[in-house]
């Protein structure tokens, strides 16, 4: 497939000389390579693109330079002929091939560029993210005579699709805060971005006026029995004057942002839409995931385009960007993308992604100083000074960070900071807490908060001593560094507090009929810190007060 891409020549011609540049390293063999491996199909490139035995891989073709873009000699003709207009064309080969030592392979179709502007991609991220499930539908709907008068739309937005085969939505009578006894079940798509009608029927001998309230949960339910379900929220009956005034203010709020004329039912949909997209309302949380995150996304989308994937329609924000997020598990996935137009399909290409569920990444620091002293005279200044010696003062400092993950599942998180300290104490007090770390991470003159105009920073790790560690799994984790012990499930013996120290919370992953976990497990152990002190102050009129303990 050839895809399109229309850039300034300056700026292609850097980005061809490193495709040339990589080309002809990939074609590079090691001299110790066995003669017997299979040879790779030649890769050969010049100024017209790069090509091997199968055809070409990259091609080149500009326009402007020997010839007129358009045509005349007034100011709008003399400023388009100032252009060149470079036209580079790709074709991604899906077949396998095998290669010899040092060469790679890039196979699938993984990018797409709009020949009216525009670009798509797909990443993989291999932090799994948080499953995020939200239904919603309009907070108001009309009611006359005992029945709804006008279907309700429910619209969902998952990024975990992939993991549950069932979605429903239960919507029960505002009155039954136990949720018992549902009034209907409303069975909606599996996908990233569904929708499903409900008719408003309601069991018959229901006494309902106007005024009432219903409320509606919504429930994911993957093969093995487990689910997962949102916060309850409310649907409140009117009446068809009341609804229509509603849906007119709505209509006049949304039509603010948007160019096209939106009618009453178009303007909720899309307000909807807005609100759920990205948030997740999930109140329980059961279905095990895992994997990675996968997201295709595109900048640059012209005006009047839909992005579909899969069948799903993608919202497109006001600078023409959009993101789609997908959680899924371990191996290759390919997505229809589509890119629509009121005058019909303007690309229809897919896109793979390989999902290996696995992931490293390590930094590390060495620090060394070795210096000597010599003093003389009067030294009791220097009384006090432990560094204080005519030998060989050896300082260091050692540290690292690493983040690995495996099998889709397991995510480790592991750091280790000795501090600058004399070698032959670096090590001391490696597992005990450091109170003033604190104030370390709030230095400004050692951590600038902000560096640049769009930037900010974030730590993963929360320790106060000098080790971290931490391995997630499934809904459980094991760590060591700074936590919230969390026993706040009950009224007269919770005990919350932030400690240093050793951690493990597990759940099982069956669940009751009610979503909560049948087994709960959470150990901790830490060093107490800190002590309860009592201070009384006479009312003497002053306004500084000074703690017993400092």
């Amino acid at each position: 497939m050839d895809i399109s891409k229309h850039i300034p020549r300056r700026v292609f011609l850097a980005a061809f000389g490193l495709s040339l540049a990589g080309a002809a390293a990939a074609q590079t063999r090691p001299a110790d390579a066995p003669a017997s491996a299979p040879s790779a199909p030649q890769v050969q490139c010049d100024a017209q693109g790069c090509r091997n035995g199968q055809g070409a891989l990259f091609r080149i073709s500009a326009h402007g330079e020997g010839q007129s873009v358009a045509s005349g000699d007034d100011a709008l003709a003399l400023q388009t002929n100032r252009r060149v207009e470079t036209v580079a064309a790709q074709t991604y080969q899906g077949t396998s091939q095998v290669l010899a030592e040092g060469q790679a392979s890039i196979s699938g179709h993984f990018t797409v560029d709009l020949p009216q502007g525009g670009t798509l991609w797909a990443t993989e991220d291999p932090a799994l993210g948080q499953p995020i499930l939200n239904v919603q539908a309009g907070s108001l709907v009309p009611f006359e005579d005992g029945r709804i008068t006008q279907p309700v739309r429910f619209h969902a937005y998952s990024n975990y699709a992939a993991f549950y085969d069932q979605l429903q939505v239960m919507i029960y009578r505002g009155d039954d805060t136990d949720r018992v006894t549902p009034l209907a079940t409303v069975t909606l798509p599996v996908g990233a971005v569904t929708d499903a009608r409900w008719d408003g029927a309601l069991p018959a001998g229901l006494r309902l006026q106007a005024g009432d309230v219903l409320q509606y949960v919504a429930h994911a339910r993957a093969p093995d029995g487990s689910f997962d379900e949102t916060h309850p929220r409310r649907i409140q009956l009117v009446t068809p004057g009341d609804y229509a005034r509603g849906a007119q203010v709505l209509r006049d709020e949304v039509q603010r942002s948007h160019a096209d004329t939106l009618d009453a039912a178009t303007a909720e949909s899309a307000q909807i839409i807005e609100s759920i997209y990205g948030k997740s309302d999930l109140r329980l949380r059961n279905i095990p995931v895992y994997g990675s995150r996968v997201r295709i996304l595109g900048r640059d989308i012209p005006e009047g385009m839909q992005v579909v994937i899969d069948g799903q329609g993608f919202p497109i924000d006001q600078e023409r960007k959009f993101v789609a997020e997908f959680l899924q598990p371990v191996g290759p996935h390919r997505y229809r993308v589509q890119v629509k137009s009121a005058q019909g399909l303007i690309a229809d290409t897919p896109l793979d992604v390989d999902v290996s569920g696995r992931y490293a990444f390590v930094t590390a620091l060495a620090d060394l100083t070795l210096s000597r002293n010599r003093a003389s005279g009067g030294l009791d200044a220097l009384a006090g000074d432990i560094r204080q010696d005519d030998g060989f003062l050896r300082e260091g400092r050692l540290a690292f960070y690493a983040k690995g993950k495996w099998k889709g599942r397991y995510l480790l998180t592991a750091q280790a900071d000795t501090w600058e300290n004399e070698l032959d104490r670096l090590f001391d007090g490696f597992l005990d807490a450091r109170p003033t770390d604190i104030f370390r991470r709030l230095d400004p003159d050692l951590y600038y908060p902000v560096y640049g105009d769009d930037s900010r920073t974030w730590r993963d790790v929360d320790t106060q001593g000098k080790l971290y560690l931490r391995l997630d799994w499934d809904q459980n984790q094991a760590l060591w560094g700074n936590y919230a012990t969390g026993f706040t499930g009950t009224e007269y013996a919770q005990y919350n507090r932030a400690l240093y120290g050793a951690a493990l919370n597990w759940r099982s992953n069956a669940a009751t009929a009610l979503g909560d976990p049948r087994s709960l497990l959470k150990v901790f152990g830490a060093e107490a810190r800190t002590a309860l002190g009592h201070t009384e102050f006479l009312g003497t009129g002053g306004s500084l007060y000074y703690l017993r303990h400092t």
